[in-house]
């Protein structure tokens, strides 16, 4: 990989050098969406929502395969690309599908949905991190640490 985009730059007189490293992975993923979230949300555009986050979904899921099979750099980049390609297709959509799905009255608290589910899932995580153990756990004997961070969202509802 690194060869062939240096080869790239000396053949358009550029005396520069380039190393494939970790940090061109996020950098994959955001110009695949600047170069494409235009086209892919004009194909979208007037389809129906379901349909179309299925396809986005099943983009997504190729892409993570192509992730996990690579043994080499193209083929992580290209799975990088699928997976972008399937974020930008079914991400918009659902928003427009929740909008005709849920109750006029529900309708914030179903689009508010993937983001408390991603707050539980990082206080989770950095529950999981200080003590494996009572990570999962709804109900402690002992009192949280108190240099714990606050998990918003993530306790048990109250019946109102």
């Amino acid at each position: 990989m690194s060869e062939a985009v240096t080869g790239l730059l000396r053949a358009m007189g550029l005396s520069w050098s380039f190393d494939f490293d970790a940090e061109h992975v996020t950098v994959i993923n955001a110009g695949t969406i600047i170069l494409l979230q235009v086209l892919v949300s004009r194909i979208v555009r007037d389809r129906p929502a379901l349909p179309t986050m299925v396809t986005g979904m099943t983009f997504g899921a190729a892409g993570f395969l192509l992730l996990a099979s690579s043994r080499s750099a193209w083929i992580f980049i290209l799975g990088i690309a699928v997976f972008s390609i399937g974020e930008m297709t079914a991400h918009p959509k659902y928003y427009s599908f929740v909008g005709t799905v849920a109750p006029a009255d529900r309708k914030a608290v179903y689009m508010a949905t993937p983001s408390s589910m991603a707050s539980s899932a990082r206080c989770w995580a950095r529950a999981s991190a200080r003590s494996p153990t009572s990570a999962c756990s709804s109900r402690r004997s002992d009192p949280a640490p108190t240099d714990a961070p606050a998990c918003s969202g993530s306790s048990s509802r109250s019946s109102t």
